[in-house]
């Protein structure tokens, strides 16, 4: 424990006489440990890992990194690299929790989408439930997807709800009203559509419900057949 002790004094530029003053550990204790006339004890252990930012385990040797309670990041804190690359993951997942307070850590992230994965797709679960839930999946996907790119992404949550409802597909666990349900607050992603008349006569028919019929068709007909359709609607509109 001392040895590594004596490596965190090092590399941060201390000396047993500073840490003596924050933790209110005698010096004389420090130097019956380096001597090994006494072990410290758990309560004196945590002292000294919380002053460094670390913990017990890795201050007695257990093991080299140090999972970072905020950002996640696994660092070795007697590596300067390695503090270097936490320090800019950390400053990175900050800026983009206060754009959207709902990130998560990478681990928290994965379990919380494989448990709303489970929940959607249960039985017993209604549209309102299963909506609440997607909701989640999406927040923890999003999570997921920002911090394989190293949260340099300019990806927009709003655009990534987006293309993920634009992939749905409606079965016994996820009804088309869910979908529905979750595209009147998110909408669809433009790239869904075969081609930008399809794109543009969707959108309009999304924002006008009286056309909802027309709707789930107009993503894959052909440029002639959208034409046609928007024809129709155009004389409709005229008579109005």
């Amino acid at each position: 424990m001392y040895e590594i002790y004596e490596k965190l004094l090092k590399s941060r530029g201390l000396k047993s006489s500073d840490v003596s003053k924050a933790t209110g550990i005698s010096n004389m204790t420090f130097s019956d440990w380096k001597n090994k006339n006494s072990a410290p004890k758990p309560d004196k252990l945590s002292l000294i890992a919380d002053y460094f930012g670390v913990t017990v385990d890795f201050l007695m040797g257990r093991t080299d990194l140090v999972i970072c309670p905020i950002c996640g990041f696994g660092n070795n804190p007697l590596s300067e690299q390695s503090r270097v690359e936490h320090d800019l993951f950390h400053k990175k997942f900050v800026l983009i929790k206060s754009r959207y307070p709902f990130i998560m850590k990478y681990s928290d992230a994965v379990n919380e989408r494989d448990k709303s994965i489970l929940g959607i797709r249960s039985f017993d679960k209604s549209i309102k439930e299963k909506k609440q839930l997607f909701e989640k999946y999406l927040m923890a996907s999003f999570s997921i997807e920002v911090s394989r790119d190293g949260f340099d992404s300019n990806l927009k949550y709003e655009d990534f709800c987006k293309r993920e409802i634009s992939q749905i597909r409606a079965d016994w666990a996820i009804p088309q009203e869910l979908i529905d349900a979750l595209a009147d607050e998110y909408g669809y992603s433009d790239y869904y559509y075969l081609n930008d008349a399809a794109r543009e006569m969707a959108q309009f028919m999304f924002e006008n419900p009286e056309y909802k019929v027309l709707f789930d068709a107009s993503r894959k007909v052909s440029k002639e057949d959208i034409d046609t359709v928007k024809a129709i609607l155009d004389k409709f509109k005229g008579a109005d």
